[in-house]
């Protein structure tokens, strides 16, 4: 969904462009250049993000539900270094083939012992997920219908990055 999102925005580019230069024409053609310039610098910006090399993956897991090969709960720890922390994007994809879907759960970032430092996220049974640090905890269930996370239950301070 992403590359397809970003393939739509580099399309719409070259006629936004276009009609800009049209406009700016009477006055030199100076907008045609700057917009070009644009161009490349969109184009190359939407290349980034479409081989997402951004903040670099550390430690990425994944773990199905017991009994249920078709929900799989992630964890990306996203981080530069140890000293500058940590940000855990806790993630679910249910579903498999074509009908597969992705969920954003929850996002951690790392903090000190005592302050919402992130433990583990894992499943306590098939229909629900434990986002927990040492102040407290989430507990999200799965809609078996659509399989859409939904916070159930939160207990202490478990912070949203």
């Amino acid at each position: 969904m992403r590359a397809g999102g970003i393939l739509a925005a580099v399309a719409l580019l070259p006629p936004a462009v276009a009609a800009v230069g049209r406009l700016e024409s009477r006055r030199g053609g100076l907008a045609t250049a700057v917009g070009g310039v644009g161009l490349l610098f969109a184009a190359g910006g939407c290349a980034l993000q479409l081989l997402d090399l951004g903040v670099p993956v550390r430690r990425e897991t994944r773990t199905s539900a017991p009994g249920r090969a078709d929900h799989v709960l992630t964890v990306v720890n996203r981080g530069e270094s140890e000293q500058e922390g940590n940000t855990f994007h806790i993630g679910l994809e249910t579903g498999t083939g074509l009908s597969a879907r992705r969920w954003t759960v929850f996002t951690v970032r790392q903090g000190f012992p005592g302050q919402g430092e992130f433990v583990p996220a894992q499943w306590p049974d098939a229909d629900h997920i434990r986002i927990t640090t040492d102040a407290g905890y989430r507990v999200f269930t799965i809609d078996p219908g659509i399989g859409e996370p939904t916070l159930t239950e939160s207990v202490g301070v478990v912070r949203s990055a």
